[in-house]
């Protein structure tokens, strides 16, 4: 299983065990899967090679250079983690304190990438468009359905 799905997956079971909220975990895991599955669309219509092998640090990547998955999978995680976990009646510091991790998270991570040279600045920036734009879209979408067709049956 790779990391960022064992992640996810790892979230989702807590959401639901914690709250028993499917719609939560859903968001989560839908967010990054719908992230994932349009950064490897990206990458096959755009074929953009990595920086030159000589200038990576640590093992060599020869996949697909744009956009950057890590950033993306970060971002839509961090972001997808916020909504789910944002409650209005929340005091102002654990809204700001939440807010500052989900940016540094994927910040952070997408910093590392440039610096192993294994993905270059455009292609880290175009990953966090990507997560961000999922972890905006699902939750949108997600609540419309719910709207349209009703919640789903609560756990046993």
């Amino acid at each position: 299983m790779h990391q960022p799905l064992l992640t996810v997956t790892v979230v989702a079971l807590i959401l639901v065990a914690y709250d028993r909220s499917v719609r939560r975990a859903a968001v989560v895991v839908v967010t990054v899967v719908l992230a994932w599955a349009v950064n490897s669309l990206i990458k096959i219509a755009v074929h953009r090679p990595r920086p030159p092998v000589a200038e990576q640090l640590g093992q060599a990547v020869h996949s697909y250079s744009y956009p950057s998955g890590h950033s993306m999978s970060s971002c839509a995680l961090a972001f997808a983690l916020l909504s789910v976990t944002w409650v209005s009646s929340q005091p102002m510091w654990h809204k700001t304190l939440m807010v500052c991790a989900a940016v540094a998270f994927p910040l952070v991570l997408g910093c590392t990438r440039i610096y192993l040279a294994v993905h270059w600045t455009t292609d880290v920036a175009a990953g966090f468009a990507v997560g961000a734009a999922a972890a905006a879209a699902v939750p949108v979408g997600i609540a419309a359905l719910v709207r349209r067709y009703g919640p789903p049956p609560e756990p046993g």
